[in-house]
C-alpha cells in the first residue's frame, strides 16, 4: 500500500454562519482514483475559524423638544451609531436604558426586548413615554411621547440626557463592544 499526501485548498465565495463558539469542523469527502480507475474515498477534516467580530466606534443621538408635546403626539429625531461590520451582517441591536427616569412621578422602564419593528418601548405606569430603535445600518430613531420630570423643576431649560448602552449581533451570533448612545429632552 503506498501513502499520497495531497494539498487541498478550499476557498469560501461567501460568509459561513457558525454554530455557537468560533470553530466550525467539517468532514469533506474526498474520492482518490489511481491509474488503473480503482479508487476510494476518504473524509478529510476542515476547520473554519469565525472572522472578525462586529465593532462600534462610538454613537451619536439628536433632541427633542418636550413643548412640541402640547401641539403634537409626539417628537421625532435621529442618531446614528458607527458601526464596522465583521465577517458577518449585522442583523440585532441590544439596548439598554442606562438613565434613570420618571415620567408623572413614575419610573420609566424600557422593555427587554423590542417589538416587531425593532423599537424598544419605555412605558412609565403602563403608558408609552417613549421608543428608541437602532437599526442593523447604523441608523437610530428616537421618539417622545409623554414629558419626562426634569429633577431642576419646570423653571429651567436644562436638557435632559436619555443615554442607553447599545450593543450588535451578527448573523452567527457574534456580539460587538457596547456604545453610549445619548438623545437629550428640553422643555
Amino acid at each position: 500500500t503506498a501513502q499520497v499526501d495531497v494539498d487541498m485548498e478550499m476557498i469560501s465565495s461567501e460568509g459561513i454562519d457558525h454554530p455557537p463558539g468560533d470553530l466550525l469542523s467539517l468532514n469533506v469527502p474526498i474520492e482518490v482514483v489511481d491509474s488503473d480507475g480503482s479508487g476510494t474515498t476518504v473524509n478529510a477534516p476542515v476547520n473554519i475559524s469565525d472572522g472578525l467580530d462586529p465593532v462600534l466606534n462610538g454613537a451619536s443621538g439628536g433632541t427633542v423638544d418636550e413643548n412640541v408635546l402640547q401641539s403634537s403626539t409626539r417628537d421625532n429625531t435621529s442618531g446614528s451609531v458607527d458601526d464596522q461590520v465583521g465577517s458577518d451582517v449585522l442583523v440585532d441591536a441590544n439596548v439598554v436604558l442606562d438613565s434613570v427616569l420618571t415620567s408623572g412621578g413614575n419610573a420609566v422602564t424600557l422593555a427587554a426586548n423590542p417589538n416587531g419593528a425593532g423599537w424598544w418601548i419605555a412605558r412609565a405606569d403602563g403608558v408609552q413615554v417613549f421608543r428608541v430603535r437602532v437599526q442593523d445600518n447604523g441608523n437610530s430613531q428616537f421618539q417622545l411621547y409623554q414629558p419626562l420630570d426634569h429633577s431642576y423643576g419646570d423653571d429651567t431649560t436644562a436638557p435632559l440626557d436619555v443615554t442607553f448602552s447599545v450593543s450588535m449581533e451578527d448573523a452567527d451570533g457574534d456580539t460587538s463592544n457596547t456604545v453610549s448612545l445619548s438623545y437629550q429632552v428640553t422643555h
